[in-house]
């Protein structure tokens, strides 16, 4: 009943463009088009040297802020590979945005707007790119785009076949603490595994979308992707088996007790997923409007062999949205409302084979009402802006028969609900002198646990840890100063009812609260080192630098042999990018990026140490061929290292070291028209 009247009022309310009022917009805007970085060969490689943004395989994330919700054209990314598809040519702006306003939902904390330009040539238009991977194992990726477009109609096709290969060296260790006589805690054992794994995976995606222009102030757009990981497996080999006794949390890894030379195989085969969306756009005076809906689809069987058997994973995922939002603009001003339904739902089997009594088999489904307000109003060199969102949700979690908590306890079903609803407003002033921008702003949003994160066990004992289904509430204030290619940004942020890891790297626990601070500094000029006799620029140098600082307030008793590490000392990462165009059409970057370690909550890492990335490009034939050879992690000293502290049982230490290969790639993109 509830979502039929959701239905009858998106229906009856108004439509809008999700972005056409953003108040709280305290954004850095990249200009692609006509850049060096439109020399780029593909989005991702745009995201990867914009400091800002950090890659890694094919996640991005926000410094500071985790990751993003991205859309690209208005559209939701939802398959991160699609960064790879996107020529960098067609890219017009990209916009970060760091405290996003009442239109996203309420666990958003960074937003990335990808605006492509738009192809006016008619009839039809084709793309190939080809991308060969020297990385330790050859691989080979192909893509296809499709293109035909006239006056009212265009249509969109895609085909592309990606092939990915590498080795990766891993350690992991875990680590554990007893207390002695004097009750101090200490190092009495632990467990180091290392392994050379092996990657490979195989993606074959297919896209279709057609667009209709009514006339010139209303348009409708639908679409349909398909991805398959037909191929999707991670070997680990030459696996060592070390126990180690020390006091001090340095390991020294020097007593080897077993090895086992047998593979490990890990295997996901098949994923599929697809997507669907239709949209409307308007425009009726002042008014923009948009409405539709957007579906994503996973499925997913993992194995995962062991000493016991083999443990298999099936989970199916789907996310729908529906949604309806109008704009209007007035002197110097503007507001935005609107209106969306969600629905995320998951159904999976997880089959522990060396303990058959954990076997789950459960469907979790989350479902969120919203509405949002937004307005804006400029007063000299004052702009004012305030909006609020409002959000129901709804979770639900039940057992199925073939679950062995119900069997145990011969119940013949188990269920629970629960409900939550919240406010959530946000406010900013801005001042504007010139071409400065002095912006204070404040939001408020919360997290809750993924779905897939969420574990609730019903045998023996048919407990159910609320901890697990926690919200952390936060709330962020924020001072932003922005002139031309320089941006500069504190933040301060109290996270209320903060969700802290533990061990097992999937399930959360709830800790005390605390406050942090963090601090940014981009700067991106662009200088022309030389011009022809028209003035155009013949050679020029991009330079982007960003520098961010965090440092946490945390609380959380610890064991006397973690005394020593400071959780709450300062997190620093430094990012210089660099790029040339030379005449000729010769192009060539060189980058560097190095993150100190640190804490965050209860967290020790850093996921680059110190990295270096090369490339060099070449135009030919009147632009049509693009040629690029690139190189990153080109002196092999990056890696990821993550160590996880289990406060919660102040025991257990769980970590991994990953040291990331060497990837050499030649590119090659050909456009026929």
């Amino acid at each position: 009943m509830r979502r039929l009247l959701l239905l009858i009022s998106i229906l009856l309310g108004g439509m809008s463009i999700a972005h056409a009022v953003e108040p709280n917009r305290l954004a850095t805007t990249i200009t692609v088009e006509g850049t060096e970085l439109a020399r780029l060969s593909t989005l991702y490689n745009v995201f990867d040297q914009i400091p800002q943004l950090k890659m890694d395989a094919n996640e991005v994330t926000v410094v500071g802020l985790g990751h993003p919700l991205i859309y690209i054209n208005n559209k939701v990314l939802n398959e991160p590979s699609e960064l790879h598809h996107i020529y960098a040519g067609k890219v017009q702006t990209i916009s970060i945005i760091s405290t996003p306003g009442a239109q996203y939902k309420r666990d958003v904390q960074a937003v990335i707007i990808v605006t492509m330009t738009e192809d006016t040539s008619e009839g039809f238009n084709l793309n190939n790119n080809l991308t060969f991977n020297a990385n330790q194992k050859f691989a080979a990726s192909d893509e296809l785009l499709l293109t035909y477009k006239d006056r009212r109609f265009s249509i969109d096709g895609f085909l592309a076949w990606n092939q990915t290969r590498y080795d990766i060296a891993k350690q992991d260790f875990t680590k554990s603490y007893d207390i002695t006589s004097n009750h101090q805690y200490e190092l009495i054992g632990g467990t180091r595994i290392n392994k050379l794994e092996y990657l490979n995976d195989k993606l074959l995606t297919a896209k279709l979308s057609a667009t209709y222009k009514f006339n010139d102030n209303h348009a409708i757009n639908f679409g349909y992707a398909y991805y398959r990981h037909f191929d999707k497996a991670t070997i680990g080999h030459d696996r060592t088996n070390e126990t180690f006794i020390n006091d001090e949390m340095d390991v020294d890894f020097s007593q080897v007790t077993q090895t086992d030379t047998l593979p490990d195989l890990r295997k996901i085969a098949p994923i599929l997923q697809n997507e669907t969306h239709i949209d409307y756009l308007g425009q009726l005076g002042k008014w923009t409007l948009k409405a539709g809906f957007n579906g994503f689809a996973k499925e997913m069987m993992e194995s995962i062999p062991s000493n016991n058997g083999t443990s298999l994973f099936d989970t199916n995922e789907r996310n729908d949205r529906l949604y309806a939002n109008a704009s209007h603009s007035f002197w110097k001003g503007g507001m935005a409302f609107g209106t969306e339904y969600n629905t995320h739902s998951m159904k999976f089997y997880k089959n522990e084979a060396s303990n058959a009594s954990n076997t789950v088999s459960a469907k979790m489904e989350e479902n969120t009402m919203a509405g949002f307000v937004n307005a804006q109003q400029q007063f000299g060199i004052l702009t004012l802006a305030a909006g609020v969102r409002y959000e129901y949700t709804w979770f639900l979690y039940k057992a199925l028969p073939a679950d062995m908590g119900l069997q145990l306890s011969q119940m013949g079903e188990f269920s629970f609900d629960r409900h939550s609803s919240h406010f959530y407003p946000n406010a900013s002033l801005t001042f504007r002198l010139g071409t400065h921008h002095l912006t204070a702003s404040y939001t408020e949003n919360s997290a809750r646990p993924n779905l897939a994160n969420i574990r609730v066990s019903i045998a023996p004992s048919m407990s159910i840890d609320n901890d697990y289904l926690s919200t952390e509430h936060i709330q962020t204030t924020t001072l932003a100063w922005q002139w031309s290619w320089m941006h500069l940004a504190a933040s301060h942020r109290h996270f209320d009812n903060p969700i802290y890891n533990t061990t097992d790297g999937n399930v959360n626990f709830i800790g005390s609260n605390y406050h942090d601070i963090s601090f940014d500094l981009t700067l991106s000029p662009r200088f022309t080192l030389s011009q022809n006799q028209s003035g155009e620029a013949t050679c020029t140098y991009r330079p982007m630098f960003n520098l961010h600082v965090t440092k946490q307030w945390m609380q959380m008793e610890k064991p006397a042999n973690m005394l020593k590490y400071d959780f709450n000392a300062p997190i620093l990462s430094l990012d210089l990018d660099n790029m040339f165009n030379f005449p000729h059409d010769w192009s060539t970057r060189l980058n560097a990026k190095w993150h100190s370690r640190g804490f965050e909550r209860n967290t020790r890492y850093y996921s680059t140490n110190f990295q270096m990335d090369c490339a060099v490009g070449k135009q030919i034939l009147h632009g049509k061929l693009d040629i690029e050879l690139s190189a990153n992690n080109v002196l092999h000293t990056s890696r990821r290292d993550v160590t996880i502290f289990n406060l919660k049982k102040t025991q257990d230490v769980k970590g991994f070291i990953h040291t990331l290969p060497t990837d050499v790639r030649l590119t090659l993109r050909y456009k026929l028209k």
